[in-house]
């Protein structure tokens, strides 16, 4: 394989997520006391990386950003698995 170009990298941010199927890409993330998911389905070729800021919203209530918590955040990665024909 050769060397990866610009357009194959791409950076994952603070409370978000990247889902790819049947692509290479690289995934980077600067995670400090964050906490990253990789999800990777072999059989549908499905994987991506989600970028968690905090365990759960500090006010304890539903949070504007769900994606950014990892009580509230886990569904959105793993419907858009599931889009791509990725095993339930």
């Amino acid at each position: 394989m050769g060397e990866m170009t610009a357009r194959q990298r791409q950076i994952v941010s603070s409370g978000s997520f990247v889902i790819s199927r049947k692509q290479p890409l690289v995934l980077d993330a600067y995670l400090g006391s964050c906490v990253g998911v990789a999800l990777w389905d072999p059989v549908a070729e499905v994987g991506g990386f989600q970028h968690l800021l905090l365990p759960e919203p500090i006010d304890g209530g539903t949070p504007w950003q769900p994606e950014r918590y990892g009580k509230t955040g886990q569904t959105g990665p793993g419907d858009q698995c599931q889009g791509h024909s990725a095993l339930q």
